[in-house]
């Protein structure tokens, strides 16, 4: 079930995609930048993304 089908509202989902690009493009899943802190990501308007 996704985030939002459990009710996550629009911070919570925001919040959800900035730790998944930290996670996955900033640290590359824990080989880059292994100290990184908060990632702040700022007036996302649309976001159109495949996995």
């Amino acid at each position: 079930m996704s985030a939002r089908e459990q009710g996550a509202g629009d911070d919570e989902l925001c919040g959800n995609i900035v730790e998944g690009f930290k996670d996955i493009y900033f640290q590359d899943g824990g080989v880059r930048v292994p100290g990184l802190g908060d990632v702040e990501i700022n007036d996302i308007n649309h976001l159109d993304a495949d996995f």
